[in-house]
């Protein structure tokens, strides 16, 4: 009878998830359980994986080789290997240069080359005070000034070529293309590549809207507008509009009443718009440019005729340290940043920037270091759906990187509950408040997250988790997640 009555606890341990460790009941087993069991999760896929990093054993797990979509989280690998490879203290640097003569009276017969190699930062938001974005082309042309150039009797030539010109990495959806988080990796940015419409909406609901203008101007850039008037509160507006395009529309609803309501879009050729910008800069401050600006796209040159041209250089600028870049990339999730360094990295290794080699980089770094089957890894930010990765692939990566010189600095660069970033507002009631550190995922049915925990106990914990395909909104995952995050702090 004694026999039945323990084989009868531990079924019912087994189906309520209450497993234990060194006997004593697994909470996280049991929350896991408990979500996987919710209703809302009937038709989800879910991978779940949580390790004590201190012994290296499992706490719990579901599914942790199961490989999902991970959204943003894809942005972990990126940085992760950026700061293995690079170094926190790498700078992109931006070049220029002259390919002609400058006579007696200071007038360069020949042209002005900005040569790129995919700095995402120059006149960025997130490192400018608003109104000071373009500064640092007044920076440029001193020096420019200082060359002795007075006068440029050919053009600006921007060179972007170090990146492929594909403009987005591939799998990325129609729909996400043309808005600001859209904004395609260039190896020559500006502003963000991205530019703001600004609308005037109707009194009232239903009523047409206007675009007043764009700003920056942008030359040539044509929105058809679809807009309408609403009484809900916020931007529900998306742009349309494939890379080099600039015959582009823009549909949905925006708040009604308002005089002038920003709304971000990408910049269709930021190569293009960064020589255009520049010529501006250089007439604004006194220096006359004979002819209007070029790409190196536009003129298709062969390796053998752009390497066949003597160049003289001015000047070399470095932008922001890659430290800086990858705290907005898993703090502020910016897809633009995560891309830009993905391409830098393939270019560094394979001669040319795209998502094709930056992704080569990840795979061939990880795949020397831990188990990679199932890792399909196809642009750098996780805004690709041709992404999956399980949470065995995050945990591993996760648990290598808090054996490495570079892991304190890769930590503070990840959200933090009740502190920073995208997990700032949870668990600001509960045990996990400020001890979770990690980077969440978020896109239309899809939820992640992965990072680390430090514990009330002392326990060093590496988890991930990723959902595809619930039957609730998004709001209700996460607050599943934030539970999950207080068991973990507490356990």
């Amino acid at each position: 009878m004694a026999i039945m009555k323990k084989g009868i606890i531990i079924i019912l341990m087994l189906i309520s998830g209450h497993f234990t460790v060194n006997g004593q009941t697994n909470s996280v087993q049991s929350k896991i359980n408990a979500i996987h069991a919710d209703n809302y999760m009937k038709n989800a896929s879910i991978t779940f994986y949580a390790v004590d990093m201190t012994t290296g054993n499992e706490i719990a797990k579901l599914n942790e080789n199961t490989s999902l979509i991970p959204a943003s989280i894809m942005k972990l690998f990126t940085s992760a290997t950026a700061f293995q490879i690079l170094g926190a203290g790498h700078r992109m640097k931006t070049e220029i240069f002259h390919d002609g003569e400058i006579d007696s009276n200071g007038v360069l017969h020949g042209n002005i080359y900005i040569e790129g190699s995919g700095d995402p930062t120059w006149g960025s938001r997130f490192f400018t005070k608003e109104g000071k974005e373009k500064a640092f082309l007044k920076t440029w042309v001193d020096s420019i000034k200082a060359f002795g150039i007075k006068e440029i009797d050919g053009c600006v030539i921007a060179d972007g070529s170090s990146f492929s010109y594909d403009g987005v990495p591939g799998g990325w959806n129609w729909t996400d293309m043309g808005n600001y988080y859209g904004s395609g990796p260039a190896g020559l940015s500006i502003y963000d590549n991205m530019a703001y419409l600004h609308f005037r909406t109707g009194e009232k609901s239903g009523d047409p809207t206007e675009i007043d203008c764009i700003e920056p101007h942008i030359p040539n850039l044509v929105f058809r507008n679809e807009v309408l008037s609403s009484d809900k509160n916020k931007d529900n507006s998306y742009a349309f509009g494939g890379p080099f395009s600039y015959d582009r529309f823009v549909v949905g609803t925006l708040p009604k009443q308002k005089d002038d309501y920003k709304v971000k879009v990408s910049i269709p050729d930021p190569e293009e718009f960064f020589g255009y910008e520049f010529t501006n800069a250089l007439e604004h401050y006194g220096v006359k440019v004979k002819y209007r600006n070029l790409t190196m796209r536009q003129l298709a040159l062969t390796k053998e005729e752009k390497d066949s041209i003597k160049l003289t250089k001015i000047e070399t600028f470095k932008g922001q340290k890659l430290y800086r870049i990858l705290n907005l990339v898993n703090q502020r999730s910016v897809n633009l940043f995560a891309e830009a360094v993905l391409n830098y990295m393939g270019a560094r290794k394979y001669g040319k920037g795209n998502a094709w080699n930056g992704t080569k980089v990840v795979e061939g770094y990880w795949k020397a270091r831990n188990n990679m089957t199932g890792f399909y890894m196809n642009d750098g930010s996780g805004l690709s759906r041709t992404n999956a990765v399980s949470a065995k692939h995050f945990v591993d990566m996760l648990k290598y990187m808090s054996t490495q010189k570079s892991f304190e600095t890769f930590k503070k660069s990840l959200a933090q509950t009740g502190k920073r970033g995208t997990i700032r507002s949870m668990c600001r009631n509960g045990a996990g408040y400020t001890r979770v550190h990690g980077k969440s995922g978020s896109m239309n049915r899809v939820r992640a997250y992965a990072g680390y925990v430090d514990s009330k106990s002392g326990k060093k914990i590496a988890f991930a988790i990723i959902f595809n395909n619930f039957n609730c909104s998004s709001t209700s995952v996460k607050k599943m997640c934030e539970s999950l995050f207080n068991v973990m702090a507490a356990y």
